[in-house]
Formats: structure tokens, sequence, C-alpha cells
């Protein structure tokens, strides 16, 4: 190992780790270093192991060269991976390449995880590189470490405001927070965004207004501090007394530094001394006990009433430390002023019991306690009390009332508390009933006992380690640990603070333990949820964004970059930089827009944007707004990339233009060709005496397609046309009209309907098309000696025989029909077409119109249609068709019949062979259909 410094004389040198392959490339390096005129030390290591320690080395900058990076075989590239892949909380060292480029790509390099590539110009002699190269070399590394410093120091001072144990807040004279630590968001009560960009001084101050603020607080000279006391609001609007030290920067005359206390123990402790003053009177005079106080810098002894009342003198009576030892029995005297003496001298603490004689001749046993108080090192008072020796019944009924107040301050605790030495041993344990079951074991079992005996070994360690920092700093330290308990699996937060004093001769922390389970929990579903929603935004495309309107900050997610075709930046951007990427023709419907919404409107708007690269999208944006007084305080809104439905529905528009002519024109010509077609057919079959004449096939050809043409006219109409309303149909009635439309067309077919007495649905003039096609389907393609159709109206299809529900996720507002025929059936290519599973080409195709419109019309309806195969072994067709259940109405439909042999709600059905039982179906007999019961 070599080291070189370079001094600048202005502040202490960049500490730079020269990894070198070889020990002469890396002293090269080094004594380019040394030429350059940069304050830099250097320190060269080589092969594996460089970067060994880098940490408590206190390395500012690595230098690598490109030979010992690319050195994969010797373990260098294990070094390099573990220092890049550490906690970022450590601070790694910038790491820059030095190289040509050949050896590592600068690419890979920084791919890798390297800070820099400083790359050497090719050719040459890289071993002399001229004094402008040095110095370009020196500097970036000197920049590079100074840098580095510079975020360290930070880090560490962000650290340090942190853990502060006492609320501290910055401020300028106005009352604005610009930065504030944990422990204020947490007195306060506000979370930190909304404390510094929502709240200023005067809303928490109670008691001085933002102008009488302000001024208290220019009378501030610079470098001085004020310390003033009163009360603060906190968010949930309760209020907290406080003692505020507020001192003015010296640097910035506009920045102030407060440190906010919370008061309340304070001065609860003031009203308990009060108290406690009162009751030491009463006290002293049924406990006939009294107090004393030695103050050393006045050399002033002060007895209490009590004390006096002791020693039987009146209140003209002046004490001395003298003339109070001389009260001692002489047995005594010695040992109690040696006692005392030594508490000065010392600053022990005593506890004695002596005689004295009172002025009044009496013997008394007493018992003396005294305290030392110490400034600098110097003892400057001893405190103390004596008791009347026959008054000790009293006074253990004083120590009893003391442990009941203790009992109850740890009922109504609800942490726990503990006591450890600093060895770890449990001194003692306090815990409510409530909180008990929050320790692992019951504190009489807990106590002597080390942690490591008690908790499992991992939550042993960490406690063991916060107070081993606790002891060793001074200072509060915090620990989180999980512990299985009687409560359950708990989270816990520590706070570990050293204890003043030792206890049993050793020094000694109090660790409160919190159940933070909740907020754990909370934390992580929180997380979970905001990934999520970022998952889910990069899956729908849609990106979402929020503003603060008064400072005109807008916050992007990252899928609003990517729709914009821009690069994630970190911060906000204001509403000019968005309108910036709004199409030029739209921006003035944008901002109007949300001018309006501003002003209370809804903001719902598509609009055409232009990415970074010039393209155009289109986008819809929705958005919230949240108003405090009439005025518009924020917004949250959402980004979703429509530029794929937009287009398409550009090109559906044109392709129904085109279709609407296209088949106005079709109609119009073909009605009126084949009117030619069929006027002159009729002509030529008047000359031809022959029934099944050419010219008489051709008049019902063309007959036949112009009956097409006006079906499929028909069918258009009652899909799109919007006159025809949505209303209430019964479906047993419109089935009943649709069979007696087929009875006059039809001779020979069979039929048997199960359905209740009416089955309401949600439709229109269509149903009944619909449902004749079907039916005519059924009975005009069937090859079986006698058509047959069986029909089913089932108000519940979600429901099994025994009236349970088969799927949830079924829709339970459907009626279903059900058209059975027993024909040959559909093939499955046909079905596949009807149904939408199979796309349409010019080389599949249906063989008729029928089941197409049926269709077209049950689809318009938001119903649906399904086609199967019959099951087992009858052949035939089964049509499934769910409609939309609704209300009868009440005017205008088809009313219901009292004298209805169905009865209300039931399901008639009927035999295979036609013949009706109690509640009819239909059976058409052999000429035309009718209808029994």
């Amino acid at each position: 190992m070599e080291t070189a410094v370079r001094r600048d004389g202005a502040m202490d040198p960049v500490t730079v780790l020269v990894a070198a392959a070889d020990p002469d490339r890396g002293r090269s390096v080094k004594g380019r270093l040394e030429r350059a005129e940069e304050s830099l030390t250097a320190t060269v290591e080589t092969g594996e192991g460089a970067l060994a320690g880098i940490d408590s080395r206190g390395v500012d900058c690595v230098l690598c060269t490109e030979r010992w990076v690319a050195a994969a075989d010797n373990g260098v590239r294990g070094d390099l991976e573990h220092i890049l892949e550490r906690d970022a909380d450590r601070m790694t060292p910038p790491i820059l390449c030095l190289g040509d480029g050949d050896t590592v790509s600068p690419r890979a390099a920084l791919e890798a995880g390297l800070t820099d590539y400083v790359l050497e110009p090719s050719g040459g002699d890289p071993e002399s590189p001229g004094a402008d190269r040095n110095a370009l070399l020196a500097r970036r590394v000197r920049n590079a470490g100074e840098r580095h410093r510079a975020e360290r120091a930070a880090t560490e001072y962000r650290s340090i405001f942190e853990a502060l144990p006492d609320a501290v807040v910055v401020h300028d004279a106005a009352g604005n927070y610009s930065h504030a630590n944990r422990r204020a968001t947490e007195l306060l009560g506000y979370d930190r965004e909304r404390l510094l960009e929502e709240t200023t001084v005067a809303d928490v101050e109670t008691e001085l207004g933002p102008d009488d603020l302000e001024s208290e607080l220019r009378r501030i000279d610079p470098g001085d501090a004020l310390t003033l006391e009163g009360r603060n609001r906190r968010a949930d609007g309760t209020e907290v007394p406080v003692r505020v030290s507020v001192r003015r920067s010296e640097a910035d005359d506009d920045r102030y530094i407060g440190v906010v206390r919370d008061v309340t123990e304070l001065r609860d402790r003031e009203r308990e001394l009060e108290r406690s003053l009162d009751l030491l009177e009463k006290t002293e005079e049924l406990a006939d006990a009294g107090g004393w106080e030695l103050d050393l810098r006045t050399d002033d002894l002060r007895w209490t009433n009590g004390t006096r009342r002791i020693h039987a003198v009146d209140d003209e009576f002046e004490p001395t430390l003298e003339r109070a030892i001389e009260f001692y029995h002489p047995d005594d005297r010695d040992r109690i002023d040696a006692t005392i003496r030594a508490a000065i001298t010392e600053g022990t603490s005593f506890d004695e019991t002596a005689r004295i004689l009172t002025a009044d001749g009496t013997t008394k046993r007493l018992r003396l306690r005294g305290e030392a108080y110490c400034e600098d090192g110097r003892t400057v008072q001893v405190r103390g009390a004596i008791w009347d020796v026959t008054e000790r019944h009293r006074q253990r009924q004083e120590i009893r009332a003391s442990n009941a107040k203790l009992e109850a301050l740890a009922t109504a605790f609800p942490d726990v508390a503990l006591v450890l030495d600093e060895e770890g041993r449990y001194l003692e344990v306090y815990a409510s009933e409530e909180s008990e079951a929050r320790l692992i074991d019951a504190p009489e079992a807990m106590v002597g006992e080390p942690v490591e005996d008690i908790l499992p070994r991992r939550q042993a360690e960490t406690i063991r380690e916060g107070v081993e920092r606790a002891v060793e700093t001074g200072a509060t330290q915090t620990v989180e640990y999980r512990l299985e308990v009687p409560a359950g699996n708990r989270w816990f937060e520590g706070r570990i603070a050293p204890v003043g004093d030792r206890i049993g001769g050793s020094r000694a922390v109090v660790l409160v333990a919190r159940d933070v389970t909740e907020r754990k929990e909370t934390a992580a579903e929180l997380r979970q949820r905001e990934a999520h929603l970022e998952q889910a935004q990069a899956v729908a495309n849609i990106g979402s964004w929020h503003m603060d309107v008064p400072s005109d900050q807008i916050y992007w997610s990252d899928e609003v970059y990517e729709i914009f075709g821009l690069e994630r930046e970190d911060g906000p951007i204001d509403h000019d930089r968005f309108m910036a990427h709004i199409h030029p023709d739209d921006r003035t419907f944008v901002d109007r827009e949300w001018e309006a919404a501003k002003r209370g409107d809804t903001y719902d708007v598509e609009h055409r944007i232009v990415t970074a690269d010039g393209g155009t999208k289109w986008v819809r944006q929705k958005a919230e707004l949240t108003f405090d007084d009439g005025q518009p305080v924020s917004a949250v809104g959402v980004v979703q990339d429509v530029t794929d439905r937009k287009e398409y529905e550009r090109r559906l528009e044109s392709q129904n233009e085109r279709l609407e002519v296209f088949n106005r024109v079709i109609r119009h010509d073909l009605r009126n060709r084949m009117n030619v077609i069929e006027g002159y057919a009729s002509m030529l079959e008047d000359r031809v005496d022959d029934e099944n004449s050419f010219a008489s096939r051709i008049r019902i050809a063309a007959e036949e397609l112009l009956s097409v043409g006006e079906e499929i006219h028909r069918a258009n109409r009652l899909v799109t046309d919007p006159s025809h309303d949505r209303r209430p149909v019964d479906l047993r009635a419109a089935l009943e009209s649709a069979l007696d439309s087929l009875r006059e067309r039809y001779e020979e077919f069979g039929c048997t309907m199960t359905a209740p007495e009416s089955a309401w649905v949600r439709g229109a003039d269509g149903i009944e098309v619909a449902l004749e096609n079907v039916l005519e389907n059924a009975i005009e393609h069937n090859d079986a000696a006698r058509p047959r159709i069986e029909i089913d109206v089932d108000v519940d299809p979600n429901a099994d025989a025994d009236g349970n529900g088969k799927n949830d996720t079924d829709r339970d507002d459907a009626i279903e029909v059900t058209i059975a025929d027993n024909g040959p059936g559909i093939p499955k290519s046909e079905r596949e077409l009807l149904t939408g599973r199979k796309e349409r080409s010019q080389l599949e195709h249906t063989s008729g119109l029928g089941l197409w419109i049926a269709t077209w019309v049950v689809s318009s309806l938001d119903g649906e249609l399904e086609l199967a195969e019959r099951e087992g072994e009858q052949r035939g067709t089964v049509v499934r068709i769910r409609l939309p259940r609704t209300e009868r109405r009440s005017a205008g439909g088809s009313p219901s019949d009292p004298d209805h042999e169905f009865g209300s709600g039931s399901k008639p059905t009927t035999n295979s062979t036609g013949n009706t039982n109690a509640n009819a179906g239909i059976e058409p007999g052999p000429a035309r259909p009718s209808r029994d019961g």
C-alpha cells in the first residue's frame, strides 16, 4: 500500500482508493493524481480484496483501472458486486472506472453499477499523459469525492435531526414551516406534508395571532433565543401545553429554529407538587415528620414547620448546621455529623436513625434521610426529611398509599415498561392487567432473569444491542421486534432510555414497549395497495395524478409519463407545462373545461396530446376537485389512452355510413329489379299452362328474394330504430302470438308449452319477431314426419329442483325460454357462427336469416341466445333465450285473467302425447294447431 497527499490548503484532501490489476499500473495512476494541483490523498490496492473494509477506511472515492474491473477470475467481480449490493444507507463511495473503452466498455461498466467512466484517449503513451489530462482526471475524482462527502454529511444531519427526542421545527417570521422532525409531527398530530405545506405557526399557536406572532419573532436579535410557554393546537383540535424555545439564525435572519416540549407532565407535576406541599404540611402534622434543606451556597439551613415542631422550637429559631447537630444525642452526634459531611463532600445520600434532645428536654428517636444535589460536580444543596420513629406505622400507611398510586398508574398504562441493567437482566416489570397479555411471561417470572433466558435469540439480541447503545451513548434508542405472546404474534416498538442513577450499583435503562402491530399491518397493506395500483395502471394503460391547486403543483404517476411519451421526472410540474403537451387545436377547449371545473363543473374531457416524439394521441381525463370555502384546493384525476378506441370509433362510423348507403342502394335496386322480374315472370306464366314451368319458378324465387329483403329491413328497423322504446312484455303472450302466426302458415306440427301465467321481461316489439323466427326455423327445417316443438319458460333459471341457487355467477334477474325441436339439428359450425364463437368468412356462412334475426334482436335487448344439440338419444336443436326480468307494467299491458286456470306463480306441464293435465299445455291437431285448455 502506498499513499500520496496533495493539498490545496483550503480543506481536508479527498481520500481516493486506486484499485489496479498490477502495482505498476496503480502507481502510474497515483502519480498522475500527485502531479495534478488538486487536494487528494491516493492509496493503491491491487488484486483480489482491494475493496475489502472500504467502509472503515474513510474512502471518499474509488478509481478502478479497466483491467482490474475485467478481472473476473480472481474474485474481483465478487468484491465489486458485494460493494454495489450493500444497503444504500451505508453511503457507498462513488466508483469510477479509468480506461480506453476497449477492455471494458463504458456502457458495460455503467450497467454494472459503476458511478462514472473516465475515458482515456486512444493512442499515445497512456503512462505519460499530459498535464491537462492529469488535471482533468484529478478534478473529476476530487469532485466525485467531495459530492460523496456532502451527501454523507447531509444524511448524517438528517438522521440526527430526525432522532432528536424533542420536537424541532424550522420556520420563517411569517410562521411558514420549512422543516419538522418526526417528534414534531407526533406532538402536533400532523403528517409531515400537511404540516410543511398547509400549516403555519399561527394555526398551531392558540394565544397569538399571525401579526402579533411575527412581531414577537422579529424582536429576537439574530443569534438570540426566546423561551415562551403557551398552548399549541393539534391537528385533531385538541390543545397541549408547551414550552417553546425559539432561536433566530445568525446566518439567515428570517430563519427560526424552535424546540417544542410538551409540558403536560411538567404542569401535572407542578400541580402535584402544590398538592404534595399541602399534603406535606398535613402529613407532617399527622405523621409528626418534617423536612429540611441545607443550601451550601449561602450556608442557610431551612426547616419546615414539622421539623420545628419535632425539635420543639418556635418560628423565631434560626437553625444552622452546627446548631442542628447539637440537638443529637452525644452518643449519636459524631456519627450524624460525619454522615452529613460525607454527603456534602462526596455527594452521597444517607438514611440514618438517631436520637435527639428537643428544646423542651424531650428525647426522641428520629429517622433522618438526606440527598445531595450537585452542579458542575460540586454539591450545592442537601435536602432531607426527619420522622419521629413513634409514628412509623403512619409512615408505612403513607408508603402503602404511594404504592397504590403506582399500581393505579401501571393499571392505566397501555404499554409495557421494563427496567433492565446494563447486562440485560430484568430488574422491574410494570404492566397493567390488560397489557400483561403482551408480556412473554408473568412479571414475577421475568424479574431477575437475563433477557436471553426469556426471549428468543434474535429478539434478545435486538434488545441487548439497544440497551448497550443507550448505556454507551446516553441517548434514547428505538428498536423493533416481533414476539409471540399470549395476545398473539405481535410487533413491538421499544424505546430504550438510560436511567440517570445506578440501580443496585449497576447502570440501567427503561424499556417502554408499545404494541404497533396494527400500524405495521396498515403500512404493509398501504404498500401492497400502492403496488397493486401501480400494476393496475400499467396493465390498463391508465395513469393518475393529483394537484395542489393554490400552488399549481401537479404530480404524475409513472403511467402518465408513459402515456405522454416523457421521461420520468422527480417533483411536480405546473399547469403551463401540462398545457404545452396538449394539441394546439385542443388547448382552448381543455383550458376552458379546467376553468369550469374549478368553478364546480364536472371535469371529464377527451382531447389530443402531442408526445415527445411528435406523435399524436387521444386521451380521456377525468378529475374530482376538493373545495374549501368555494375555492378549489386540490384535485385527483386519471388519464387514459383512448387512441385505439377513437380510431375504432372513426372507422366504425365511416363503415356504418358506407353500409347505410349500400343498404339503401341495394334494397332500392333489389326491390325494383325483383319487381320487374316478378312482373315479367307473371306475364310469362299467364302464357304457359304448366304450373311447374320455369316462369313459375322465377316468380316464386323473386317473391322469396323480396320477402328476404323485407325481413332484413324489418330486423334492421327493430334493432336500430330508437323509436321502438323498451317496455315490459309478457313472454307467454308473445309466444302464444307467435304460435298463432305460425298456425296460419304451417298445417302439421305439434307443440307443448310449459309456462307460468305470465312472465314479464324487458323487451320491445322485436321479441315476438325473434320468437317467431326461432319457432319457424324449428318447423321449416325439420325433416321429421311430424315436426314437434317443446317450449319451457323458466322464471328462476338459477335454481335447482329444490329451489336452491345453482351458480352465484349466473344472472339472477333473467327469465329463460327453452325451445327444443326434433329436427336434424344445426351443424356445429353454423352454431358457432350464430353465437359469435367463430368469425364469419367468405367461405363460411349460415343457411338462413331466421336465427340471425333472432340473435340480433335478443342481443339488442341485452339478452343472450344459445344453441345446442339435444342430449341423449333425442335428435334436434335446443335454443335458449335469456331476457332481463322486469315488473309487470301497470297500464297498457296484457292484464292477468283472474279466471285463468293456471295458478299464480305455478309452472304447468304436459305429457308427451299432447294430452293435458289440469294445467294444460298446447297441442296442435293434424290440420290446424289448436290450444287445449
